[in-house]
């Protein structure tokens, strides 16, 4: 299984970050982002501790996938 998505939630609103087929990271929030979604790097070159918290949000739901 591999990480795929990571919901965060914080002051009544929830963001996410997924990760694609490459490992690349994708941000979005749909109320300031709309459909629009912003690379962050790499799973590779993340530490694990940089995807607890996103922006001022914890951690809601972890999403695996085969």
């Amino acid at each position: 299984f591999y990480l795929r998505g990571i919901i965060y939630h914080g002051d009544y609103h929830f963001t996410c970050r997924y990760v694609d087929k490459i490992g690349d990271i994708w941000f979005n929030d749909g109320m300031e982002t709309g459909r629009a979604c912003f690379k962050e790097g790499n799973i590779q070159n993340t530490p694990l501790q940089d995807l607890m918290s996103c922006r001022g949000k914890s951690i809601a739901t972890v999403i695996y996938a085969q």
